[in-house]
């Protein structure tokens, strides 16, 4: 998809999604790596939230994305800080997806064909 649209990505390159990244970068991707630390994951779920309450975004319908941003939450650490995730026993994968998504948006000028 990213050859066909002539699209960088941007993409989750914590723990597993390094060799991952690695392997996309080897076949001439252009990748960049978003390292999902608790600052980070905070940084890039409050940009989507804003993008959805201002209506800067749109998605479509797919019931798996609906669910997980239907569900996920945030808690308050002992320490004072904003802890985001889905609930125990569920998912984040497309939360995290369509952030990063809108993040990489917002940092890349449209092109147009």
């Amino acid at each position: 998809m990213a050859e066909k649209y002539r699209a960088s990505v941007l993409m989750d390159s914590t723990g597993a999604g390094d060799p991952v990244m690695e392997q996309l970068r080897a076949r001439g991707v252009s990748v960049e790596g978003y390292h999902l630390s608790s600052q980070s994951k905070q940084q890039l779920i409050e940009h989507l939230a804003v993008g959805i309450e201002q209506r800067l975004l749109t998605f479509p319908q797919i019931d798996v994305l609906i669910n997980e941003l239907q569900i996920y939450e945030y808690e308050m650490t002992r320490a004072g800080n904003v802890r985001y995730n889905a609930p125990s026993g569920f998912h984040d994968d497309t939360v995290i997806a369509l952030g990063l998504a809108y993040w990489k948006s917002k940092q890349t000028p449209a092109i147009m064909f």
